[in-house]
């Protein structure tokens, strides 16, 4: 059913939508460093959602200590809540917006979307996806059900013919290997 769930999300404003078994994700780091992540202990997959935006609409991932804290985040906490709702209606399963912070019960939402197959994590650290680049904002929900997921991104390696412009220009210079300035 990842096509239909794929199909509704996008309806309510998704740009790319994966599913990866939940079984990697908990023998991750997130919820060995983060006992209250107990819920995902439940989950047989997670979906992930993520949506893009425009390069010149930094905005929807500014701080603005609104609920939410960034406008993209309140977004895809709608979708995430919203695709929640219809797949406990549609599909009688147990399904839940994981939060967005590891700390706070969430996942990490990068290796997700790799597991996903949605991208790669670039040497900017940042998703890196074929559609988007690096402009998207991720959001995961916990399903009790098994979905038939996409694998890694076969041959999509975007850094590896890179000069690293996004290495050059950071501000904190991780490029160069120096400290960022306080």
């Amino acid at each position: 059913p990842i096509e239909s769930i794929a199909t509704q999300a996008i309806s309510m404003g998704a740009s790319l939508v994966g599913a990866t078994p939940a079984a990697p994700l908990r023998a991750s780091a997130s919820p060995r460093l983060n006992p209250a992540n107990r819920q995902l202990f439940k989950a047989r997959s997670v979906i992930v959602l993520a949506l893009a935006h425009a390069e010149g609409q930094p905005e929807l991932d500014w701080w603005d200590n609104q609920g939410g804290r960034t406008p993209g985040n309140r977004q895809l906490t709608r979708m995430s809540r919203g695709l929640a709702n219809w797949l406990k209606k549609t599909y009688a399963a147990e399904a839940c917006d994981l939060p967005y912070n590891a700390g706070g019960g969430g996942i990490f939402l990068k290796d997700a979307a790799v597991l996903a197959g949605l991208g790669v994590v670039g040497k900017n650290n940042l998703l890196i996806t074929p559609q988007y680049g690096p402009r998207v904002r991720l959001r995961a929900i916990q399903l009790n059900l098994p979905i038939h997921c996409e694998r890694a991104l076969d041959g999509f390696a975007p850094c590896d013919t890179c000069d690293g412009p996004c290495l050059q220009a950071c501000p904190s210079h991780v490029s160069q290997g120096a400290k960022p300035s306080r």
